[in-house]
């Protein structure tokens, strides 16, 4: 599945250059930016969640497209609508995928018996306690920066449907331009 993810990342990256650096003029510019939104959608992110990796005010992309090819991943980080608002984004980090049994102690996240090694994380939630089975169809998300963010421990489970897209890269601010972990 990497290889794959990895094969599709590259034509997705190839598909770009080619619109963008369109040298026979083949594609007009309206097909270019309408090709460049059905791949891609830039955003700005709004709020704390995902801190330290991911903060308030910036630009990411967000690629539509490599989930038609590959399965969404643990590990994953999305932006997805609200559950309780489809039409809120909302960016976390896939933590359950389905059939995963995912136990939350003082903060501590365990999937399937055992503990996820969690570098992106700063500050546990200790406070935090929860047990749950991933259902077919169905994704458990948290936010990085746990003791100040919504996700699933408040709103369950995230189904495949509100799941928008994946988030690879970071465009600004300049110090912090590139892949996210």
């Amino acid at each position: 599945l990497v290889f794959l993810s990895n094969k599709i990342n590259i034509i997705i990256f190839f598909l770009l250059v080619v619109i963008l650096f369109d040298p026979q003029n083949v594609f007009k510019k309206k097909l270019k930016m309408k090709m460049l939104l059905l791949l891609f959608n830039f955003s700005i992110v709004r709020g704390q969640s995902m801190n330290p990796g991911i903060r308030d005010g910036d630009r990411i992309v967000i690629d539509r497209f490599s989930y038609m090819f590959a399965p969404v991943q643990r590990g994953d980080i999305v932006v997805m609508g609200y559950p309780l608002n489809p039409n809120l984004d909302y960016i976390k980090r896939i933590i359950g995928v389905p059939g995963d049994e995912v136990k939350i102690l003082a903060g501590e996240v365990f999937v399937n018996g055992r503990a996820m090694d969690e570098p992106y994380v700063a500050d546990l939630d200790e406070t935090s306690y929860m047990q749950a089975t991933v259902e077919p169809g169905h994704y458990f998300v948290l936010g990085d920066n746990r003791p100040h963010s919504s996700d699933s421990r408040e709103f369950g489970l995230v189904h495949e449907e509100l799941l928008k897209g994946k988030v690879d890269l970071c465009l600004w601010p300049p110090t912090r331009v590139g892949l996210l972990d």
